[in-house]
């Protein structure tokens, strides 16, 4: 059976390839992904040559990941069990607003890192009216994430990130936003997923409809990717 998101499915792993691609621009030989999730990224990582292992604290992602026969640990972004600067490469995509206590993670990933961190958060562009229109959909299903126990945030700033950063890092950022339009079914999939066991209050209900109203337009799109790379100079 086919995927019931395929638009966005395709989306994110094209979000996916251009933090992949900087990973292989900077040079990183061997990656500790905290907050692995599934193990998506290790396995790309894999394919390409690169030595790669994960992190991920969730039982059925982690599950799913060792099923499928990828290098993923169970275990907390906040204590690993390995010594300073004991990896060349730590990343952090798109988990930083899925945690309770997100800067002592990137102080984790920072202390772990021999060459640097590589970091994406999703990043909505303010006045482009299709990603206007999901940050609407965004503030509804994060609410109902949040009613059903999920911890699901605001995304930190590249500015916030940066600020977190050792002033001796070289740090850079780079944008990648896409502009794919998002149907409806797509929409109305991710509202079921994330309303399972709550109720949709008026406010919720309001954003949805209005979700649902852009996409028959053709006019939302989902977020893009905030990426920010810091070389840890002198290490």
């Amino acid at each position: 059976m086919g995927s019931v998101q395929p638009t966005l499915d395709a989306h994110r792993s094209r979000l996916r390839s251009a933090f992949l691609d900087w990973l292989v621009e900077l040079g990183a030989e061997n990656v500790l992904d905290l907050g692995a999730g599934r193990g998506e990224l290790v396995e790309a990582l894999g394919a390409r040559g690169i030595d790669a292992e994960g992190i991920e604290a969730d039982p059925d992602r982690h599950a799913t990941a060792t099923a499928l026969g990828r290098s993923v640990a169970m275990g907390s972004a906040y204590r690993v069990a390995r010594p300073d600067a004991s990896v060349g490469w730590v990343t952090l995509r798109h988990v930083l607003h899925h945690l309770e206590r997100p800067e002592a993670a990137l102080q984790e990933a920072l202390r772990l890192a021999r060459e640097g961190v590589l970091i994406a958060e999703p990043i909505s562009l303010a006045g482009v009216a299709m990603h206007d229109a999901n940050a609407r959909l965004e503030r509804a299903l994060r609410a109902l994430d949040r009613a059903r126990g999920a911890v699901h945030g605001p995304d930190l700033s590249p500015e916030r990130i940066a600020a977190l950063l050792p002033d001796t890092a070289e740090v850079e950022i780079r944008i990648h936003a896409l502009l794919t339009p998002l149907p409806a079914d797509e929409i109305e999939a991710l509202v079921r997923v994330s309303s399972a066991g709550v109720d949709i209050g008026p406010e919720q209900r309001a954003d949805i409809d209005a979700a649902l109203a852009a996409a028959a337009r053709g006019a939302i799109a989902p977020s893009g990717s905030a990426m920010i790379a810091a070389r840890l100079v002198g290490r």
